[in-house]
């Protein structure tokens, strides 16, 4: 008959078989069931190239609007511009876009052209302030998040308090 010690290293061990065992169908399930993130791949990245431009579509982004991108010539001289298609919900799209890919801009299709709406001193540390976007109907959808406080001409805040990034309601 097993001793009180013996029966007790038997419960230690069969604990630990069992615990190895959930491990690794743990493990099972987690792999047998990943999912890639809801990006599209890097093989599904179009790369269009222009004279002036190279546009970097990986968001799925309109014809039209890749074509309208690709015409603009930002003065970048020798090397040319670079605009990063971030984001497009229907008529509006967001871009990263300079000679150093160095600015955040939108663009609004109105009367079936695509046109900029806004310089890049509407934005601080790369946040557009809510009143840009309110006055140029951008939803949350595009831009989830701005800043509630006005900006001069240089893009710095003005009045004396700090700015609070808050969520952009406009649906």
């Amino acid at each position: 008959m097993a001793t009180a010690k013996e029966e007790n290293k038997k419960l230690i061990l069969a604990a630990i078989l069992l615990t190895l065992l959930a491990a690794v169908l743990f493990c099972v399930l987690v792999v047998t069931n990943y999912k890639e993130p809801n990006m599209l791949p890097v093989s599904k990245t179009k790369v269009t190239e222009s004279n002036y431009t190279v546009v970097i579509n990986s968001v799925g982004a309109s014809d039209d609007l890749v074509a309208a991108l690709a015409s603009e010539d930002q003065g970048c001289g020798d090397t040319k511009n670079i605009v990063y298609i971030t984001n497009q919900v229907g008529n509006t799209a967001k871009v990263k876009y300079g000679c150093a890919i160095d600015a955040t801009m939108f663009y609004k299709k109105t009367d079936g052209k695509w046109r900029s709406i806004s310089p890049t001193n509407q934005f601080i540390n790369d946040t557009p302030i809510c009143s840009m976007l309110k006055a140029n109907h951008i939803s949350a959808k595009v831009q989830p998040v701005c800043f509630d406080q006005e900006v001069d001409s240089q893009g710095m805040p003005t009045g004396n308090k700090t700015p609070r990034l808050i969520a952009n309601s406009i649906v």
